[in-house]
């Protein structure tokens, strides 16, 4: 009776932790994705510290009446935010060596945003703290019981 206690113990402490573990595999795997995405995108661009602020200017100037904002991504991407010859205002990627419209800016995909969250919320903040607290108390729980599970 008390080998079988000890097992339902071990098993039930074992599928707990599979599912936080199982949780952060994941959205870890959905996450490594979109790095990777970025990469072999066509709005990926190269050689930008061989080009001046000032000649990129210019060339978006000659597609573009008024540029509001300039910015280089995290990933190598470079967005601007202009106000075209119609006066409607976009936000696009732009191509460093000639300043044109590579494309609009994509809004993040809710699946890369909601992993994200999971992931973090799961190893940061207070509440990931807790949860990461439970889980290896359950997993020195397991290996106690385990030992129990030898032993017998």
């Amino acid at each position: 009776m008390i080998l079988s206690v000890w097992r339902y113990c071990h098993l039930s402490l074992a599928l707990i932790s599979s599912v936080f573990l199982i949780t952060l595999s994941v959205t870890g795997i959905i996450l490594s994705f979109y790095p990777i995405n970025d990469k072999l995108s066509k709005l990926q661009t190269h050689g930008l510290d061989k080009i001046s602020v000032a000649s990129f200017i210019k060339k978006l100037e000659s597609h573009n009446n008024e540029i509001f904002e300039i910015n280089v991504l995290k990933n190598g991407f470079l967005t601007v935010n202009a106000m075209d010859s119609k006066g409607k205002t976009s936000k696009f990627y732009a191509n460093p060596v000639n300043g044109q419209n590579l494309g609009r800016i994509k809004k993040e995909s809710s699946l890369l945003t909601l992993s994200r969250n999971i992931h973090r919320s799961l190893l940061l903040k207070k509440n990931g703290r807790i949860i990461i607290g439970v889980v290896s108390f359950l997993l020195f729980l397991i290996a106690i019981s385990g030992s129990f599970l030898v032993i017998k």
